[in-house]
């Protein structure tokens, strides 16, 4: 019916085109804000993610870091008291499978330890 009138009355064209164009114009402006409020979005949740990735690779380092730690220090603990043991004229006769099941370490690292300690006792 619109289409009609417009074809009668020339003004009716030219208002209906313009009106075309307005909407167009709108529907091109609301597509615009739509992309690029999709790409804010998507800015936004990389950024997030790349946070919580940040946040849970430091946590699980520093846990891993602590637990190493606590190793490390409880080994040198441990070899510090063989040390000892086999250093004391009263425990340097025990044997290795005893200081072994006493330190919870490899017999064979206890006989090393021993080889190693006699070895440097020796006089050059």
């Amino acid at each position: 019916m619109v289409q009609k009138a417009c074809l009668t009355n020339p003004d009716l064209e030219a208002a209906r085109e313009l009106l075309g164009d307005i909407s167009s114009e709108g529907e091109a402006r609301e597509l615009a804000r739509m992309r690029e409020k999709s790409a804010i979005d998507y800015a936004w949740s990389i950024a997030a993610a790349t946070d919580q990735g940040r946040t849970e690779g430091e946590a699980k380092g520093k846990a891993e870091g602590e637990a190493k730690g606590k190793a490390e220090g409880k080994a040198e603990a441990t070899l510090a008291l063989l040390h000892q043991l086999l250093a004391k004229d009263e425990t340097r006769t025990l044997t290795n499978a005893f200081l072994a099941t006493l330190t919870g370490l490899p017999e064979d690292q206890v006989a090393a330890e021993r080889l190693a300690l006699k070895s440097q006792a020796k006089p050059k």
